[in-house]
């Protein structure tokens, strides 16, 4: 009887040695029995040159409770803000310019160019000085760059025409030619005028303010100078320099003769400069 319970005894050892000793790998969850640390990589201490093999897996730890955990590494989508896509744009203009239209900051643009407002050789626009030239003015070439007009100062009436002959009158200006008045920059000349005053016979239309010099009662009465300056202080140039006046001197309703008719206009003397702005 006792060997048969040695004999069990025996057994239920084994049994227990087989579930205590066996197999030592780790579960998920239950006692640790053993610590293995398993190196994967070794390096250099740099303090005393010996190896540093505490790069490992630890597997366990005997007598604690141990549970391994399964979850991994969750990687992130890269986001990035969604960039903001206009549906709709309100143009906003800059002002013109001399050499550009109005342009809003997306390209657009609004109309033309404003141009160079050039007067006396500067752009009233942009300030920008205009490229010239200087002509010399001479008493051979005066002609070229001056006119001389005949000033029709008749004016209507409260009865609604021109009046008689006695009303009027004429004006002899010197002037700086119209085209050279667009392109001036500068003026300094002075001339100075030789001409004959003659009494001219003529016609007149009440209805219209003209006359129509008939020449039957035509003399030479004398010779007459004067002297047109012309600066950029004033408008001679523009305005044209008074120089002599015909008006009436006798006659009746519809015919008279002028006095002082200026005739053989030219001049003696001319001196000075314009600056002309380049085309």
């Amino acid at each position: 009887m006792k060997k048969i319970i040695a004999v069990l005894l025996v057994i239920c050892m084994l049994f227990v040695l087989n579930a205590c000793g066996g197999d030592n790998e780790s579960t998920s969850t239950g006692e640790i029995t053993e610590v293995t640390t398993i190196p994967t990589d070794s390096t250099v201490n740099a303090t005393d040159g010996s190896e540093d093999n505490t790069q490992g897996i630890a597997e366990i730890t005997t007598g604690e409770e141990y549970t391994e955990s399964t979850e991994s590494a969750v990687t992130m989508p890269f986001t990035t803000t969604p960039p903001i896509i206009e549906t709709s744009h309100t143009h906003r203009y800059s002002a013109a310019t001399c050499t550009e239209p109005a342009k809003c900051s997306c390209g657009e643009t609004n109309g033309s160019a404003l141009g160079h407002n050039f007067v006396k050789g500067v752009c009233l626009n942009c300030n920008l000085k205009a490229k010239t030239q200087q002509i010399t003015i001479t008493t051979e070439n005066w002609e070229q760059y001056f006119e001389v007009k005949i000033i029709n100062n008749a004016k209507k009436n409260s009865f609604g025409d021109y009046g008689t002959p006695q009303d009027f009158s004429i004006a002899f200006k010197l002037f700086l030619k119209e085209k050279y008045i667009e392109k001036l920059a500068s003026i300094d000349v002075s001339i100075e005028l030789s001409y004959d005053d003659y009494v001219e016979s003529y016609t007149y239309d009440s209805s219209t303010g003209n006359y129509t010099l008939t020449g039957e009662q035509s003399y030479f009465a004398e010779k007459r100078t004067f002297i047109c300056n012309f600066t950029d202080n004033d408008n001679n140039y523009y305005d044209g320099c008074y120089f002599s006046g015909g008006c009436w001197g006798g006659g009746d309703e519809t015919t008279g003769y002028i006095t002082r008719y200026a005739k053989n206009i030219t001049s003696t003397r001319a001196t000075g400069t314009i600056t002309l702005m380049s085309d």
